[in-house]
Parts: structure tokens; C-alpha cells; sequence
């Protein structure tokens, strides 16, 4: 590959540090109300099923925008599916939030429907950019891009934190992390080209052999290592503010604390994890690291 040029380096460095803003204002628009979980839970005043039911939601909408987002950015290219997945993220917190004050179940579970949908449809297209910029600069961006996503549920864990302390309005806390992230969005979504990944299938001259992923033992066993990270991580993720409340009778920012612990974890081991060794190794020793916890 030949080297490119200042511009378009840049260009590049620009693109990266957008990408870098995107997953932030992700994670820390998740810790914004996964942190304030149990006072949802009491001011809908709903049971632990019920509330089982509500968060389903988030994992609905994300499937449905994982499965349509290649489609999508095939179709119009990733800018348009990252500024509608950002949009579906921050509208759907928006939503959440009107639902919170009013004390409405099903205006809280299609807010969060619309955030898992909003995550899912600009996830693929985040990813493909970021492929995209670490092809450009030979320098590791995936890695640092997900990073950024635990630093900001590390960020926003830490403010969750402080919130609940106070018993500061979850509504209001919800409505406020919208508007802090919302001028940041458009700031970044200025760095992000028009057209890219548009039609990507075709601009193949030759003819491309197709093979089966069932055929491919080392994606499958990659595909099943995630799987196992993302229940696990989803898991935590819903039910550690409400199980500390719950269970083991802990106040509500000390259950926010436990579940920012779990998100600096993330943020720091994982990084540690890269830098150290590499992505064999890391994933040796780092995967039975869950089922311990």
C-alpha cells in the first residue's frame, strides 16, 4: 500500500478522533440510565420481571438494527446509518426521559427499543469506518474505538454515581446527557466522508468465491467467544445497579459504584490486555476471566 498523502492523513486523524467521539458519547449515554436503573424501577413501580420485559427491548431493537445495518450501508454508505443510528440513540433517550416523568411503562420501553436500535444500526457502520481508518494509518483503531466506548461508561458511571447521591431526577439526568451529547454528534459527523461503503459489492471486477462461515472454524470459535462476552457484559450491564438494591441491600450509587467498577474493568484490563500481548494471547487469558467473576 502506498503511503498516503498530509491531506488525506489528516483527513484520516480526523475521521479516527470522530469515530473516538462516537463510541464515548455510546457508552456514556448507556451508563447515563443503566446507572439510575433501580429508581426506573421505582418510579414506574414495576416488579424485577417486569422490568426484565422493559429492558428486553434494548436487545430487540439492537438485533434488528445489527441484522439491516450491511444492508443500510451498502445501500447509502456509512455517514447516512451512522447519523441515523446516532439520531435513533439520542431520540430514544429523549423518549426515555419523557417516559420516566410521566411514570409510563410503555414510553420507557419503546425509548429504550429506540436506543438498542439506534446502537445496532450505527455499530456496523462504526466499525466499518474504523476498518476503514486503521487500513489507512497502520495504526490500531478498533481496539482504541472500543475503548473509548468503556471510557464512557467509565465517565458516565462515575456521574451516575454522583447523581444518584443526591437523588437527582433520573429524567432530568437522562435529558441532560442528550444535550450534552447532541452538538458533539453533529461536531464529529462532519468528519465522517459521504459515500463510503456505498455499493461496496460491486466494485469487485472479479468474481469472488463464497465460502460458508460454517466452514470456518476460527471465525466460529470467534463468533462463539463473543457471544460468551456479550451475554456477559449484557447481563451485568442490565441487572448490576438493580441486584445490588435488591439482594444485597446496597443504596442506589453504591450500586452505580459496582456497576462503574465493572466498566472501568472493561476499560482498562481490556486495554492492558492488547497492548501487552497479543490478540491470541489476550484472548487466552483474558476469556475465563468472566466465568471466575
Amino acid at each position: 500500500m502506498s503511503p498516503i498523502t498530509a491531506p488525506q492523513s489528516l483527513a484520516a486523524s480526523k475521521r479516527r478522533q470522530a469515530l473516538f467521539l462516537f463510541f464515548l458519547i455510546t457508552g456514556l449515554a448507556l451508563a447515563s440510565w443503566v446507572t439510575r436503573t433501580p429508581a426506573i424501577r421505582d418510579q414506574l413501580g414495576v416488579s424485577i420481571a417486569q422490568m426484565g420485559l422493559i429492558l428486553f427491548s434494548i436487545s430487540v431493537g439492537a438485533m434488528s438494527g445489527i441484522l439491516s445495518s450491511g444492508h443500510w450501508v451498502r445501500r447509502f454508505g456509512t455517514r447516512p446509518v451512522i447519523t441515523t443510528g446516532m439520531f435513533l440513540l439520542l431520540g430514544g433517550l429523549v423518549v426515555l426521559a419523557v417516559g420516566i416523568a410521566l411514570a409510563l411503562t410503555m414510553l420507557v420501553t419503546l425509548g429504550l427499543g429506540l436506543f438498542g436500535l439506534g446502537v445496532g444500526l450505527g455499530e456496523i457502520a462504526l466499525n466499518i469506518e474504523g476498518a476503514e481508518v486503521e487500513r489507512l494509518t497502520q495504526r490500531p483503531t478498533l481496539s482504541m474505538l472500543h475503548a473509548g466506548f468503556s471510557f464512557g461508561t467509565f465517565v458516565g458511571g462515575l456521574l451516575g454515581i454522583w447523581l444518584a447521591s443526591l437523588a437527582f431526577p433520573v429524567a432530568w439526568h437522562v435529558g441532560l446527557t442528550v444535550l450534552c451529547c447532541f452538538p458533539v454528534t453533529l461536531y464529529a459527523l462532519r468528519a465522517i466522508p459521504a459515500g463510503f461503503a456505498q455499493h461496496l459489492q460491486g466494485e469487485h471486477k472479479k468474481p469472488v468465491a463464497k465460502v460458508s462461515m460454517w466452514q470456518d472454524k476460527q471465525l466460529l470459535f470467534i463468533g462463539l467467544i463473543v457471544l460468551g462476552m456479550a451475554l456477559a457484559e449484557g447481563a451485568a450491564t442490565d441487572w448490576i445497579p438493580i441486584l445490588m438494591v435488591d439482594e444485597h441491600g446496597f443504596d442506589a450509587a453504591l450500586g452505580s459504584m459496582l456497576y462503574t467498577g465493572f466498566a472501568g474493568m472493561m476499560r482498562w484490563g481490556g486495554s492492558a490486555a492488547i497492548i501487552s500481548s497479543r490478540a491470541l494471547a489476550a484472548c487466552a487469558w483474558c476469556a475465563p476471566a468472566p466465568c471466575s467473576g
